[in-house]
């Protein structure tokens, strides 16, 4: 089972579409049922025990799309439509409606949500497909929108940086930051169950029964794992920082089976989307999921099923599983059917592989057109391209009883025959018998035992979910009924947690709490389920003997004049020891200690420091040993060191195997005066190396530990040098000495500590490439290629073997192609690559028997030169290093040796290069990304793979809606630590007081809110929950209403009445302007923040109210939190006290802070979570009000006197810098920076200095300055640390003498101790004597570090920077005349912030009152209009030929956000669809032609014959067709040609019955296609439209017109059907009518002069009337309106008039007669009456002007008529204006200003007018029909004109309408 999250917002529709819908190649939007049902399988469902709490659903029901649109889209009831309906009919108004849908809070999902880069490319889309000839509206073309989303981006990136972007980095970055939602809430889960290979494989060929049996025992499993997690793993939180969990009613999820992968093969798979929606099982409340917990108990119930499936099928079937050994050994073996053979899994994956290659040359020819690697939408489509381009057959099968045939004949080609897949069914069907063993005491606790020992070999610590999946593990190779594997699996649970386990924490609460805080298995809600942690008494014990022999000084001490010897010998060889080494060697060699660590980070010279170490202990008449974790890294040790060296696993084999032969010689000589040296320490597990020191020790001997803890960790159980380290410190190599740059030293400490800043060097330095796997595969080689040309040594690295495969198989390319003659054999290598004469190959596993020398072997990790080639496949190779050669049987070469022009990061630990190229995928740890980072001296770069795999299943996952950056690839990567942790370090951290200080403090807070409310009872509570409903609307829904609720509660405890508290608060001042009102009122409630409680355990925190002090239960419980709350604050400030190491926070340049101060810091950070790795003293700003105020203190304090670094630095960095306030690292380099000012040295220059070097990075920019300032500042030094033995040298006794003691003191005490002892070394090597540096340190009582300063200033006194008229300027920094320079000389600057008081009287700036005039009555007409009464009649009339003059360049409006949204949202369906926009256009290309056929002799030609007077059959333009009678004509027909039915139903082509069956959607109907131009004159069918037979009436014969349901491809919506559009272009007028006939009749008898244009099925939408639109403008024409006569057309006329005028189009209509449209008057009265009505035109505009002046009086009707005017032609204002004003007794002057603001208004914004008349049409509607109802009444015809309207229409008759 694997789990993801799923985002809220849209991600549900990719969900029904994707995940839900099928997970094939074709594309297309998806109908659950009609998908299903052709498919043979059943609908999603519903699932889990959560549903009792949704009213209308049961396990078991169907799955709607709407019902996940309401779920898993915003957090609804899935019935949400429904309830909404049931609550307005009860008569709630619409708000109260909505609420009863809502489970708990709503997602935060924003409506509109589209972004400047998306609105830009969706505009330019547009604009590319007018420029092809295709309307704007199509989705164009990937490359079309490929080419102009990276055009969009570098445009954005420059407005951003003010720079051109310089990579593919950059560019892609801007595409991901710029495409991501604003919402990112975690909708749900989606689990996705997968049995093994085989079973897919017998499913899919097996007969029907078995093939059921399989589904049925799949599904049986699912429902087990689903079990299991509502039993273990669903629970909530809710309380303070939730730390209550508690118990749920169960999971809510829909299931759904799928039968096959994307590529076709059998792959039969559950989803189970699971809503993050449950209810706490006690009050039934709606919160979230505790993920923490469903992801702990994954693998479990991944187990779960296995097991479960298992033993169903073994049941059902008799199956019989056994392990199946994997080709990596390191991964835990696959337990499969016996019989099945794997040739066939091994076939179906080749056609997974072949996609996945054509996937990556598609994605790699993308970045080398685009200049970016491809988005994750460009990525589906990529992997859906190569997966149609791969595939066998123009039309793979579809249905399950189709693919079921194809399997079979594939799985007959691969076995050899139908016999040979019969046998192997039957083998499987029936296995060999095998006994199982008998499941008694004594085999619990034989697998308790195995279990335990399986845990300890790979971890140090565990919880019960580890134990449960090893568990069930162990129970399925045992005969068991099905009912007792829970039973089984309980009994070896137990037994190994108590047995063969011991507690690290404690699995408890500290205080009994009451009952009303327990779960129904009696734990405490204040714990977290499963997450005690345990470990093995060997384990303890082995870490307990290892930091024990640490302690002992009884060992063999060599004397110093051997130390001496052994530094002057290796300074003779031209390797001096600097101060850490030297510290090194003599410590080791000198201390007697039995047991020694050493840390030696990357590049620090341990190997110069071992052979040191080795030549000392020799000198002194010692013997040396080296051991390693590996061979090959033992046989560099060996070489370095020169003396014996070997693995650590040899030693541990014959110790444990001591009947299987003696013990190496070397182990034998091992006594008292032997020094085994263990290097790569940190990869050690702790059991062996406890094995090893043990066996040396007890024979006298001493072993030094040398390595990193940060670098790759132990396979097995480690982390016991930390342990070492804690108890007994350490060595350390600090000073680093590989790289050539110190910046790119420090930067890499800083990714040793993971810290993000350390990403800016690298970025900056042009360090870190993006693309898909074969770009940066390619460059990776390309780089090296070069690197070895030019004569560097250059290595390649990758995280796995495979892509190391990868790099070799391009580098042996390369190779060959050089090569004047091709290789005469070549051998076939491990990896599946071939290796010939000349290549260099690597051994990968350890052969004794294969030996190079006596004492030499074949070992893995040896490169070697290949020499010669057998025909067996043999090789001769020669060692790269050492020359000698060896063969290397056909055997060993076929497992075990792999080209080796690349190597793993883990091969490549210890090795170093000029410069090192690595290729990660973004899920290494941390250590891995270390250790590769650190391999070059000159330089180190990193290729990221950042393309997925185009699985469309990954839609719905955070990684895609909210796509990742290189950037963020590579936090996620420094922020995943993968170093071991011994189990004695997991119980010191748990039982750390700062551990502990967080969870005590919340767990007080919520227990004084919990005995609140207790005390105030479940009455007075629902009063007070309903009384915030009525003073405030909608405050119990806002974010902050559980804090402000528990504060009103904590009130009650105190005597008062949380109602009036909270309406006194709510009344003091509004509040509506709040982001929160809740947050607000918190605020209001009490002046100190305590919840007018006291102050409690720590000074921010409430006391305990006298009234629960007095209560019985309450009381004592609470005294007791209290009380270890104020334990944990007292132990902190022991420890703060006791140390005198600083803080990393008090580590930025500041002097050191007082004890109090330090100690109050501490507390705060640790009851406030802050994360150790933030640097900013308090952390995270705190909103609550008592809490913000100690927070504000504790900054104050830490300031001091001085400016704060912001105050100082803001005004420069926030120039300099893009985004500073972002940056994290932007407040500690205000601190650097302030405190480089402090040490008297000039930052601004150095500032100045580092921004000449060139553009800062687009991410990190702060942190990439500082590594520019930092290169000069100080060499690559780690810090001193707790543990660390103190670093000493020549002149370190002098410190007094030459800074005083005090100083002195303070000196040796930080930890820049080390960085001080490099920087006085390297001078004095100079010849700068140690007198004239170590002077003039800084003042006593200055707020700098002494030793940091004196580093800052030795460092730029000897090697002082360029002068500044060396330097390049750099011309963003040079000030404007009006601006002044951001490095001033005054830095006197006080930047000061309201008081509190000043704080209490502020008014939000948009509440504060404007003085209102007084207006009386009569005049409020006038006084609340638009209009300008202070303008001029002049003012007017320029404001009037002002806005004419603008009117002759309108246009067509740019598309809205909204708008904007629904075209990406299109574009991204039928780029993700399941059915391709392409497949539907050549379905529907099918079907024309089938109607088309069918048209002659049918009733629809007699019938259209007889309405537009000639026979159109076969006309190349209309097309006309029949769908004939019956059920299937067409599925039948297409089914022929290839189509699936999951295709017909997709394309619209064909519907589902109830019953499941696929049937035509047209039947017998007249058909019209709904056409498309395209650039070379075709015409492609979108859609149809069908007209039901005219003998057919009523409600059984359907509607009369019925269109293609949306698709793919079609969008009735955003479609207009247009007759012959080609004669626009030609001049023809558009005439826009109500339906399909009329359109038709319209161009039939246009003569070629007019045009018929209709929408489908709606009234003309924004969409079709923008499109109508460009069509006018293009062809220079004015649109026709000619509605029917009838009311409801006069109104669609009124609709048109404003949705085409905002276009700036005048458009004209006709008057129909009464009850006709023009069909009726073509069919009726001929083609030339209908031509000459369309030749009498009227603007339209006129129409409604004559609507209002006859409907409404006075000034209203000359406003809305001004109204109309404002929106017509310029042209006709002034004769208008006149028309109005006698028409409403009002001035003509009047009527101008109206108009003028009216025409302001439009100009402002047309579609805010446009969507005011829009509303106002029923209204409109409303006159109409009062008007011609009074008419009907009076004796007069309905349709008969007014007086008025006669004489208008005969004036506009006789003046045709203007046209623009």
């Amino acid at each position: 089972m694997t789990i993801h999250k799923l985002t809220a917002g849209s991600g549900y529709d990719y969900l029904t579409r994707q995940v839900a819908a099928q997970d094939a190649t074709e594309r297309g939007h998806s109908g659950l049922a009609s998908y299903y049902s052709a498919r043979g399988e059943a609908p999603g469902v519903w699932v889990g025990r959560g549903l009792s709490g949704l009213e209308g659903l049961a396990a078991g029901d169907g799955v709607t799309e709407e019902q996940m649109r309401n779920l898993f889209g915003s957090g609804r009831h899935p019935l949400a439509e429904q309830l909404r309906e049931a609550a307005a009919q009860a008569g709630l108004d619409a708000a109260a409606a909505d609420r009863t849908s809502w489970l708990g809070n709503l997602y935060p999902v924003y409506a509109n949500d589209v972004s400047e880069f998306r609105r830009r490319v969706a505009t330019r889309v547009a604009d590319a497909n007018v420029s092809r000839g295709l309307r704007r509206e199509a989705e164009g073309t990937l490359e079309d929108r490929a080419r102009i989303r990276t055009e969009v981006a570098v445009e954005l990136f420059r407005e951003e940086f003010h720079r051109d972007p310089v990579d593919a980095r950059e560019i892609a970055a801007t595409i991901a930051k710029h495409s991501r939602p604003r919402t990112n809430a975690v909708a749900g889960y989606d689990l996705t169950f997968s049995p093994v290979k085989s079973v897919s494989t017998l499913w899919a060929i097996a007969r029907q029964p078995v093939a059921a049996a399989i589904e049925r025992a799949h599904q049986s499993a699912v429902n087990d794992a689903l079990n299991y997690l509502q039993d273990q793993a669903i629970l909530t939180r809710e309380g303070a920082q939730g730390i209550r969990q508690v118990e749920t009613r169960g999971l809510i999820g829909t299931a759904f089976t799928h039968r096959d992968s994307r590529a076709g093969d059998p792959d039969l798979h559950t989803h189970v989307a699971v809503a993050n929606k449950v209810q706490t099982r006690s009050e039934g409340k709606w919160l979230a999921i505790d993920g923490r917990v469903l992801f702990k108990a994954t693998v479990t119930a991944s187990e779960v099923y296995n097991t479960r499936l298992e033993h169903h099928l073994r049941r059902a079937l008799g199956v019989r599983f056994e392990a199946r050994p994997g080709t990596d050994p390191r991964k835990r073996p696959i337990r499969e059917i016996v019989g099945v053979d794997p040739l066939l899994n091994e076939r179906w994956s080749s056609r997974r592989a072949s996609i996945e290659a054509r996937r990556r040359v598609l994605a790699k020819a993308f970045q080398a057109t685009h200049g970016r690697p491809p988005s994750p939408i460009e990525s589906i489509q990529l992997a859906q391209q190569a997966t149609l381009e791969t595939r066998e057959a123009k039309h793979a099968p579809r249905t399950l009883a189709e693919q079921r045939v194809a399997w079979s004949r594939q799985a007959r080609e691969m076995l050899g025959g139908n016999r040979a897949v019969e046998s192997m069914i039957t083998s499987a069907l029936n296995p060999a018998h095998r006994a199982s063993h008998r499941v008694d005491a004594a085999w619990v606790s034989t697998t308790a035992v195995r279990i335990r020992d399986t845990l300890q070999a790979s971890r140090s610590h565990w919880q019960r979910w580890h134990v449960q999946a090893e568990a069930l593990r162990q129970v399925r190779g045992v005969e068991l009924d099905t009912a007792d594997v829970d039973r089984v699996v309980g009994l070896l649970v137990d037994e190994v947690l108590t047995a063969h386990s011991v507690p690290l924490t404690r699995g408890g609460d500290l205080v009994e709490v009451p009952d009303s805080l327990r779960r129904s298995d009696g734990s405490s809600v204040y714990t977290v389920t499963g997450s005690q942690l345990f470990t093995s008494p060997d384990l303890l014990a082995a870490e307990a003997r290892i930091v024990a022999r640490a302690g002992q000084h009884d060992g063999m001490v060599a004397p110093s004049v051997a130390v001496d010897l052994a530094m002057l010998s290796s300074t003779a060889n031209g390797l001096p020891l600097n101060a850490g080494q030297a510290a090194l060697v003599r410590e080791m060699a000198t201390s007697g200690a039995r047991l020694q660590l050493a840390i030696a980070p990357a590049g620090s010279g341990k190997t110069t420091a071992m052979r040191a170490l080795a030549g000392a202990w020799t000198e002194a008449g010692g013997t040396v040993l080296g051991l390693a974790p590996s061979a090959a890294a033992a046989d560099v040790l060996g070489a370095n060191i020169e003396a014996t060296a070997d693995t650590m696993a040899k030693l541990t084999w014959h110790l444990a195997h001591p009947a299987l032969g003696p013990l190496p010689n070397w182990a034998q000589t091992i006594g008292p005066a032997t020094l085994v040296i263990i290097d790569e320490a940190g990869m050690a597990d702790t059991l062996s190396l406890d094995t090893v020191v043990d066996f040396v020790i007890s024979r006298g001997g001493s072993v030094r530990l040398i390595g990193d803890d940060q670098q790759l960790a132990a396979v097995g159980a480690g982390g016991v040098l930390r342990d070492i380290q804690a108890t007994h410190g350490c060595l350390h190599l600090s000073e680093l000495m590989r790289f050539a740059d110190p910046a790119e030293g420090a930067a890499s400490l800083a990714l040793r500590e993971g810290l993000p800043e350390a990403l800016g060097f690298y970025l900056d330095r042009d360090r870190v490439h993006v693309g898909d796997l074969a770009t940066m595969t390619d460059d990776v080689f390309t780089a090296w290629r070069n690197d070895h040309a030019a004569g560097a040594d250059a290595i390649m690295l990758a995280p796995t073997r495979d892509l190391v495969a990868e790099l070799n198989q391009r580098a042996r390319q390369h190779r060959l192609h050089l090569t004047p003659a091709a290789p005469t054999a070549a051998a076939q290598l491990a990896d599946g690559n071939l290796a010939s004469v000349d290549d260099i190959v690597i051994t990968r596993s350890n052969d004794r028997t294969l030996r190079v020398t006596a004492t030499d072997w074949v070992k893995n990790g040896d490169r070697w030169h290949v020499t010669a080639v057998g025909d067996d496949g043999s090789v001769t190779v020669q060692h790269a290093r050492n020359g000698r050669i060896v063969d290397l049987p056909a055997s060993y070469v076929a497992t075990s040796v792999e080209l080796g022009y690349a190597c793993t990061i883990h091969t490549a630990q210890g090795v170093t290069a000029d410069a090192s190229y690595t290729l990660l995928t973004g899920s290494e740890p941390r250590q891995l990304a270390y250790t590769a980072a650190t391999r070059g001296r000159l330089g180190n770069h990193l290729y990221l793979e950042v393309v997925g795999d185009g699985d469309e299943h990954n839609v719905v996952r955070p990684d895609h809606t909210h796509p990742r950056t290189a950037t963020d690839l590579l936090e996620s990567i420094l922020a995943r630590d993968a170093s071991s942790t011994s189990a004695t370090t997991m119980r010191r951290q748990a039982d750390a007081p700062a551990y502990q200080l967080a969870d005590e403090v919340n767990r007080y807070l919520d227990s004084l809110y919990v005995a609140a409310e207790h005390r105030l009872g479940p009455a007075q509570v629902a009063r007070l929950d309903a009384a915030a409903e009525r003073i405030v609307p909608d405050l119990t829904h806002a974010d902050a209403w559980p804090t402000l609720r528990a504060h009103l509660l904590l009130l009650s405890a105190q005597g008062l009445d949380p109602v009036h508290e909270l309406h006194q608060a709510a009344t003091i001042r509004e509040v509506d302007t709040a982001g929160d009102v809740a947050s607000v009122l918190d605020w209001r409630l009490d002046d100190s923040g305590l919840r007018s409680a006291g102050t409690g355990p720590l000074p921010w925190l409430p006391g305990i109210p006298e009234a629960l002090v007095d209560d019985p239960q309450w009381g004592p419980y609470l005294a007791a939190r209290a009380a270890r709350v104020r334990h944990l604050r007292d132990q902190i400030a022991e420890q703060v006290t006791a140390t005198n190491e600083l803080p990393s926070w008090a580590r930025q340049g500041q002097g050191r802070p007082s004890p109090e101060l330090l100690v109050d810091v501490a507390v705060w950070r640790a009851a406030m979570s802050v994360d150790p790795a933030d640097r900013r003293p308090t952390g995270p700003t705190q909103l609550a009000k008592a809490p913000n105020r100690w927070q504000a203190g504790l900054n104050t304090r830490l300031a001091g006197n001085r400016t704060p670094a912001l105050a100082e630095w803001a005004d420069v960095l926030d120039r300099v810098l893009v985004h500073p306030r972002r940056d994290p690292f932007y407040p500690l380099l205000a601190e650097r920076l302030s405190a480089i000012s402090r040490a008297g040295l000039d930052a601004p220059a150095m500032v100045r200095r580092a921004l000449a070097e060139g553009a800062l990075p687009d991410d990190h920019n702060a942190a990439a300055l500082w590594w520019r300032i930092a290169g000069r500042l100080a060499p690559a030094v780690a810090s001193q640390v707790a543990g660390d033995h103190h670093l000493t040298t020549a002149w370190a006794d002098r410190l007094p003498e030459l800074l005083g003691p005090d100083q002195a003191a303070a000196v040796r005490q930080s930890s820049w101790w080390p960085t001080l002892v490099a920087v006085v070394d390297h001078a004095i090597a100079r010849g700068t004597p140690v007198e004239t540096l170590l002077t003039n340190p800084a003042a006593a009582g200055e707020d700098l570090d002494p030793c940091q300063a004196l580093v800052w200033r030795l460092s730029i006194l000897t090697d002082p920077p360029p002068t500044d008229d060396e330097q390049a300027t750099w011309p963003d920094l040079e000030p404007h005349d009006d601006e002044p320079n951001p490095f001033w000389d005054d830095l006197d600057q006080t930047h000061c912030s309201p008081t509190e008081q000043e704080w209490e009287n502020l008014q939000p700036a948009d509440t504060q009152d404007e003085p209102t005039p007084n207006i009386g009555e009569a005049d409020l007409d006038v006084a609340t209009d638009a209009t300008d009464w202070t303008e001029s009649s002049d003012d007017v009339s320029g404001t009037l030929a002002w806005a004419a003059r603008a009117r002759e360049f309108a246009g067509v409006l740019p598309p809205t956000d909204r708008e904007i949204d629904t075209q990406l949202t299109r574009a991204y369906d039928a780029d993700t669809a399941p059915v391709s926009p392409t497949r539907i256009l050549e379905l529907n290309r099918i079907a024309l032609d089938f109607y088309t056929q069918r048209f002659p002799r049918s009733w629809a030609q007699s019938y259209l014959t007889e309405r537009v007077g000639a026979d159109l059959a076969g006309d190349p333009h209309v097309q006309p067709g029949y769908a004939p009678a019956g059920w299937t004509n067409l599925v039948s027909h297409l089914r022929r040609h290839g189509a699936t039915d999951f295709e017909l139903t997709e394309s619209g082509l064909a519907t589902t019955t109830r019953n499941g069956r696929i049937i035509d959607r047209f039947r017998d109907r007249l058909i019209f296609p709904i056409t498309r131009g395209t650039p070379d004159g075709r015409t492609e069918p979108l859609g149809f439209v069908g007209r039901r037979s005219p003998r057919q009436e009523g409600v059984e014969a359907g509607p009369k017109y019925l269109n293609t349901p949306d698709t793919a491809l079609f969008h009735k919506g955003a479609q207009l059907h247009i007759v012959r559009e080609g004669l626009l272009a030609a001049g023809a007028t558009p005439v826009l009518v109500e339906g399909p006939m009329d359109a038709l009749a319209v161009t039939m008898a246009g003569q070629g002069q007019f045009v018929g244009v209709a929408p489908l099925g709606t009234s003309l939408t924004e969409e079709q009337a923008a499109q109508l639109a460009r069509l006018a403008h293009e062809n220079h024409t004015v649109p026709v309106v000619a509605t029917d006569a009838d009311l409801a057309g006069q109104v669609a006329a009124h609709r048109d008039y404003w949705l085409l005028a905002q276009h700036a189009l005048a458009p004209s209509t006709v008057r129909m007669r009464p009850g006709s449209d023009p069909a009726d008057l073509l069919a009726f009265s001929g083609p030339e009456a209908l031509n000459s009505t369309l030749q009498t035109q009227e603007p339209l505009a006129e129409v409604l002007l004559t609507e209002r002046l006859t409907h409404l009086p006075g000034l209203v009707a000359a406003r809305q008529a001004a109204a109309v005017l404002a929106a017509d032609s310029p042209a006709r204002w002034e004769a208008t204006i006149d028309r109005i004003a006698t028409a409403t007794a009002i001035p003509a002057d009047r009527v101008r200003r109206e108009l003028a603001a009216a025409v302001r208004r439009w100009d402002a914004d047309p579609r805010e007018v446009t969507g005011d008349q829009l509303a106002d049409l029923a209204a409109v509607r409303s006159r109409m029909a009062t008007r011609a109802s009074s008419q009907t009444e009076a004796g007069a015809p309905a349709h008969a004109l007014t007086a008025v309207q006669a004489v208008d229409a005969q004036v506009n008759r006789e003046a045709p309408a203007p046209r623009r």
